[in-house]
């Protein structure tokens, strides 16, 4: 039986760097979203690039501001799966249904 490579997983998480992170990424990366607004397929981009280099790897975990900006469009596209973390209280609850 093969075991599937490369399964990318999305995190939006309400805060930043919960520790799981092996490859961090600069600030240039913040200027990314303005720089996708008159770029064709520009939620997709992210995926085109995992794409290539996922086969290396058992997993990608990408952890994501808690925004629906580019980057986020652009991860969430690009997961096969999406995690989100919340609360155990009634209003998160309610906000995920």
């Amino acid at each position: 039986m093969v075991k599937e490579k490369g399964k990318v997983i999305a995190i939006c998480n309400q805060k930043s760097g919960v520790g799981k992170t092996t490859a961090a990424a600069n600030l240039e990366l913040s200027a990314m979203g303005m720089s996708l607004v008159g770029t064709m397929n520009r939620e997709r981009v992210l995926k085109e690039y995992i794409d290539k280099v996922k086969k290396n790897f058992d997993f990608v975990v990408i952890d994501c501001m808690p925004s629906l900006g580019m980057i986020t469009i652009n991860a969430l596209s690009a997961a096969d799966s999406v995690i989100i973390p919340v609360q155990a209280h009634y209003l998160p609850a309610k906000g995920m249904e």
